[in-house]
């Protein structure tokens, strides 16, 4: 009987496309029929500081061997290939090469040595992103969820305002602000104390779902005579991390605190450059104004 099994290759030493390209090629020699395999994707590492990232890759093959036969013949690939030594108890290291079994069909295994579907699958963006390239109708076993929609629960931004200039979020900011402005000098700690001291100022970041901040944006509240306007300023979304929604959702975010103070209508200003941005205003719900502003009002 012929197994579908869903494979993730990863590699962050040495010459890492020829890494996986030879476990590709090992794993084919070795009986294992290739159905599939995506792009191979730049990441950083997870769950552990390394300075050397990886190249990921999820590939789909077919073969008659059952569970613990793949296992063995996984392993002794990687050890061919140079790893000499797997992670355990939750401790990563640099490696050579990373094969990882995600699924067998629907097969479920609970055993000392092998976990179907793998355990953690559907937490590793690095996995999800290429599955969902090859195969995004593939169902988790256990989850009963498809590929994209795990991958969408990933895509969910935390969101929250900042109360306190933590050297570890001012160096964020830093990040995000030199991608929006090229004539951006840099914040201080000082910066960020002074702009949260306001009252009617709301710093608000994003974070992903290994906790780093990827997106952020300012509103502040004016009061005129004509009612009270929430302006938006300083929006974006770290540049390894577009296309996920997480400007939309920074958007909605922004536009219900907004409603809760009182305001009558909320403005920003945008480049008409900035066309994947001015669509984005626009489908929200804002207005295109004159000199480069849009307006939403309430």
């Amino acid at each position: 009987m012929k197994h579908r099994v869903v494979i993730a290759l990863g590699a962050n030493i040495g010459n890492r496309e020829q890494e996986l390209k030879a476990a590709l090629a090992a794993l084919t020699e070795r009986g294992m029929t290739l159905g599939e395999c995506s792009r191979f994707y730049e990441t950083s590492p997870v769950g552990f500081v390394s300075s050397k990232s990886f190249l990921n890759a999820t590939a789909v093959f077919f073969s008659d061997l059952e569970p613990m036969e793949l296992l063995l013949l996984t392993q002794d690939v990687e050890q061919k290939l140079g790893r000499t030594t797997k992670s355990t108890d939750g401790t990563y290291h640099d490696r050579p090469i990373d094969i990882d079994i995600l699924a067998i069909d629907d097969i479920v295994v609970d055993t000392p040595e092998l976990t179907l579907p793998h355990p953690r699958m559907h937490e590793r963006r690095f996995v999800l992103e290429p599955l969902c390239e090859i195969f995004p109708e593939f169902i988790h076993p256990t989850l009963h969820l498809s590929a994209k929609d795990l991958l969408r629960g990933l895509n969910t931004l935390r969101i929250t305002e900042v109360t306190a200039a933590e050297p570890s979020v001012v160096d964020s900011l830093n990040v995000l602000m030199r991608q929006l402005s090229q004539r951006f000098n840099g914040l201080s700690i000082a910066d960020v104390e002074r702009t949260i001291a306001h009252e009617q100022t709301h710093l608000i970041v994003g974070l992903d779902e290994t906790g780093a901040v990827v997106a952020t944006c300012c509103l502040c509240l004016a009061s005129s005579l004509t009612g009270d306007k929430a302006w938006l300023e300083d929006l974006v979304v770290d540049e390894t991390a577009r296309g996920r929604g997480y400007a939309k959702q920074l958007l909605h975010h922004a536009i219900a605190i907004a409603k809760s103070l009182g305001a009558k209508s909320l403005y920003l200003t945008s480049r008409p450059e900035r066309k994947a941005a001015n669509a984005l205003y626009k489908k929200v719900g804002f207005e295109p104004r004159e000199t480069n502003v849009y307006r939403m009002v309430f």
